[in-house]
């Protein structure tokens, strides 16, 4: 949906949130004058909310490639965390030079676990 309203924009988040009482997708972007972003309903695919501004310092871009590595880095912080955890919200972004994927899963009792990835080599850069 974001790459089809914006085919020449370069994609540096993509999150799951959770924004009043609801899931929704955010996507950021820029390109050459602009920065673009998107709130998204994840079941019907529905813009919620759009937003462009004069872009500021905005660089990198996340790639295919590392969108295809988030159910794998899903996949490794539930089976860290264990049987009882569920993924609550997840972020993709281009951070400082690199990809990076934070992920917060929570257990029924609400105690809740976040977990900071390089999106590129796959390893865990902090947890909390």
């Amino acid at each position: 949906i974001y790459v089809k309203k914006y085919p020449n924009v370069k994609v540096n988040k993509l999150a799951l949130d959770f924004d009043r009482g609801s899931y929704v997708y955010e996507i950021e972007g820029y390109d050459d004058s602009n920065k673009y972003k998107l709130k998204i309903e994840p079941v019907d695919g529905k813009i919620l909310k759009e937003e462009q501004n004069q872009r500021d310092d905005d660089t990198g871009e996340i790639t295919v490639e590392n969108v295809d590595k988030i159910l794998e880095l899903m996949d490794k912080a539930l089976k860290d965390a264990g049987n009882n955890y569920k993924v609550d919200e997840w972020e993709l972004k281009f951070e400082n030079g690199q990809s990076i994927f934070e992920i917060e899963v929570v257990d029924v009792n609400d105690h809740d676990i976040e977990y900071k990835y390089n999106v590129n080599t796959m390893e865990l850069i902090e947890k909390d």
